[in-house]
């Protein structure tokens, strides 16, 4: 606090005053790239703009720095707004909008779509974020996983672990893509078999925005049952090369940006935590530590050409904290928890070409993620002391081709996609079940292939009052003779209704197909079930929303949105007898056990959103879902799978107040998710103890406890100084500000005594003394972070 006053002191007399900032851009005809000459540019709330020239190009000179709404309007397109356009005094801010036709009226009434493009074919559950509004979002700390948690469907915490869960489904169910580019997950320390982890593999320094669909995904993306995250990346500056410094909560990062030639432009980054200190520091078990790396490369290589190219790595490392002072919880942990690595590496292609009134686009990538984990009893690091060996690799390679045509009143969107994935598991892994102590071996290298081809046509109808959008996708695959395109068959619809111009009612039905994740496959073909060869197939997953938008102006919207999930042929747990949607308790690998495609589910429910953009100085906004997710269990009852939080509601406000402060503050409220009791008697045993060293859970009894409910309030504090030649954002983030204990699934421990040794059962020598102990994240959490720009 100290050094924080005195850097107060020192930077106040240097603050510049009066320095103006400057937003250029180009403003291009998203048909066919071509500029878009006389579009009106326009800050909203000062009688500030201009008109674009015969180039497209446009400037607006002599803006204070902060955030702005910049506003597009053109005859004929629909309006596009900038929302909390970031300007400084040390560069121009760039930017460049592709306006999409479609300007449309109802009778004498003009309707334009003031809070994004081309809302007519839109779900109502997408949420299109911008990177000002990911990057001041209170109890964050620049992790985009964090800042999803703030959106409807999104469950703001599990019973166990980082899982990105929406709508009801199970982690594994989420796809991500970069600029267009599959990637295999946004988060450091993942799940196999799931997504999400500890700390954000995504550098927010390169987000443009983000488009989240909890539903009606578009038919072009492979694969997504719960949401699909389309990330955009900002290009690099045009003018000069510059750097950025970013200290966060557990790490730092530098990035560095700038032209290559008078076509091209990079932005690179680099990032170190220092996670592994802070963790030691608090006696907490593990000591994670993760690096990772980003770049973007753009090339309009002609006025109807351009290529990206795109690469993200992250190399994580965990070890446990075996000096840190004993207690029940950290034995605990340390006494399951293995020690691992991981790297995930994703190396990516775009490229571009604009016809008279269609585009093509053709995108190449490979990614790949290595998980490596090892436990031995006692933590010995004795070969006959091992207890898991965990071994994988996941390879794809991954040639997309799509071509958007625009008609009259018409839009024609069709492709196609292969992927070759290379995977190999050398897995020798100790479990305990209702048998006792069982070793698994799993040892498999397939290769395989799959493949699919989409159309999706668009048109308006009644005066434009009607949206029709329909579409059909075919999946395949080469690892079962079954599995071709014409078995997967996904049409999908949506019909949307203008009622006026502030109010439209949307729809949306379809049928979605999904592999299940690489662990799942690999045991299917290593162990097939009874020795069956229906063991393996698609999960199916059956959606229909319904919902109404209201936007009352430029800045304001609000919704509500019915939706419903189906699920068929979802793996089921042979050994465990559960569907794989209710696995989650462990840290390397979930699903790793035979399988077959037998499962059942469903999830409902209701989506409230209100919204509030930056209007002048202030923002907000309030999101409620009412949600209920249940698998059947192996009786063929419903039960509440592992996701089924009822009710969760998130508040966002913030303000920006003058000298540059900005405040922030974030509550949240969420009832408890449920979770599988322990099998007291079959945990107590010593050899079972022995080899799991935790409990074993009683899936007679799935998902019969429920964690209380929990609130939270989070609060962010601002203070920007703007110089000649560089910025200083100095920022406050307080998580969990009445520091409340948020309860998490319990421990179930061994008994000790004042040595720590176990403790026996005077009633049975081959049992221990157990007893459960409770466990939550109810410490706070404060970060001073520092973003400095050159």
């Amino acid at each position: 606090m100290k050094f924080v006053y005195w850097l107060f002191c020192l930077i106040c007399p240097l603050a510049a005053i009066g320095q103006g900032s400057v937003v250029k851009g180009r403003v291009t005809n998203a048909l066919n790239n071509g500029p878009l000459e006389g579009a009106s540019v326009q800050v909203q709330g000062m009688e500030r703009g201009c008109y674009t020239d015969a180039n497209g190009y446009f400037a607006i000179e002599g803006l204070a720095p902060g955030l702005w709404n910049i506003e597009i309007r053109f005859t004929g397109f629909d309006t596009y707004i900038a929302y909390e356009t970031r300007t400084t005094t040390i560069k121009p801010t760039f930017l460049e909008i592709s306006l999409q036709p479609g300007v449309y009226t109802l009778g004498e009434i003009q309707v334009n779509a003031d809070v994004s493009t081309n809302t007519l074919f839109e779900p109502v559950s997408l949420q299109k974020v911008s990177w000002s509004e990911l990057q001041r979002m209170p109890g964050t700390a620049l992790d985009l996983s964090k800042a999803m948690q703030s959106y409807p469907g999104v469950l703001p915490k599990t019973s166990f672990g980082y899982n990105i869960v929406v709508r009801g489904g199970a982690p594994s169910e989420n796809a991500y893509y970069l600029d267009g580019i599959k990637i295999p997950s946004i988060s450091h320390f993942n799940l196999q078999g799931g997504s999400g982890g500890a700390a954000s593999l995504i550098n927010l320094d390169f987000i443009q925005g983000m488009d989240m669909y909890p539903g009606g995904f578009p038919a072009q993306y492979q694969s997504g049952l719960s949401v699909l995250l389309d990330l955009a990346q900002r290009t690099g500056r045009q003018d000069r090369v510059g750097a950025r410094i970013t200290l966060g909560y557990s790490d730092l990062g530098i990035t560095a940006e700038g032209p290559l030639g008078q076509k091209a432009n990079f932005i690179a980054s680099a990032r170190t935590s220092f996670s592994q200190n802070i963790t030691k520091a608090l006696g907490l078990p593990i000591l994670p530590t993760y690096h990772d790396v980003q770049f973007k490369y753009n090339h309009k290589l002609t006025e109807k050409d351009e290529l990206t190219v795109i690469g993200l790595g992250g190399f994580d490392t965990y070890v446990l904290n075996l000096d840190a002072p004993e207690s029940d919880a950290l034995l605990y942990n340390v006494g399951y928890i293995p020690e691992g690595d991981q790297q995930q590496i994703t190396v990516g292609a775009n490229y571009k070409h604009y016809f008279e009134k269609s585009y093509i686009q053709v995108i190449a990538s490979r990614n790949q993620f290595n998980n490596n984990a090892d436990k031995f009893k006692e933590n010995t690091g004795l070969e006959s002391d091992r207890l898991l060996k965990y071994r994988s690799s996941e390879r794809e390679s991954h040639l997309r081709a799509d071509h958007h045509v625009f008609g009259d009143n018409l839009e024609i969107q069709y492709g196609a996609a292969l992927t070759h994935n290379d995977i190999r598991f050398d897995v020798l892994a100790v479990d305990v079940s209702l048998g006792g102590p069982d070793t698994n071996i799993l040892k498999q290298s397939p290769k395989y292939w799959e493949y699919g081809a989409y159309i999706t046509m668009s048109s308006r109808y009644f005066q434009n009052r009607l949206g029709l959008s329909i579409g059909i996708r075919a999946d395949g695959t080469t690892l079962h003779a079954q599995m071709g395109m014409l078995s997967q068959l996904s049409p999908r619809m949506s019909i949307n209704y203008a009622l006026s111009e502030k109010t439209r009612i949307k729809s949306s039905i379809g049928s979605y197909y999904q592999l299940p994740p690489e662990i799942i496959i690999a045991n299917a073909l290593n162990n097939p079930p009874n020795g069956e060869d229906s063991y393996l197939d698609y999960i199916n997953s059956p959606q229909a929303s319904l919902g109404m938008e209201f936007k009352g102006n430029t800045t304001y919207k609000a919704s509500i949105d019915a939706y419903y999930k189906g699920y068929a042929q979802y793996p089921f747990l042979v050994r465990d007898q559960i569907a794989f949607a209710n696995v989650m308790a462990d840290y390397v690998a979930v699903g790793n056990q035979s399988t077959m495609p037998i499962g059942e589910g469903q999830a409902y429910g209701l989506e409230m959103f209100i919204q509030q953009k930056l209007k002048r100085n202030y923002w907000w906004m309030l999101a409620y879902s009412y949600n209920r997710s249940e698998f059947k269990d192996k009786s063929g009852r419903y039960r509440p799978s592992s996701w089924d939080s009822r009710h969760f509601l998130t508040l966002n406000m913030g303000k920006a107040l003058k000298r540059n402060w900005q405040l922030g503050m974030k509550w949240r409220f969420s009832t408890g998710t449920p979770y599988t009791p322990y099998n007291l008697d079959l945990s107590a045993i010593k050899e079972n103890w022995d080899v799991a060293n935790r409990g074993v859970f009683d899936y007679d009894r799935l998902n019969e406890a429920r964690l209380p409910s929990f609130h939270q309030m989070d609060i962010r504090v601002d203070k920007n100084w703007y110089f000649k030649k560089w910025n200083l954002n100095l920022f406050f983030d307080y998580q969990n500000l009445y520091s409340n204990a948020i309860e998490l699934m319990p421990y179930l421990t061994a008994e000790r005594d004042e040595h720590w040794e176990l403790l026996e059962d005077p009633k049975d020598p081959n049992r221990y003394l157990v007893k459960q102990i409770s466990s939550d994240t109810g410490r706070s959490l404060y970060t001073l972070g520092l973003i400095a720009e050159f």
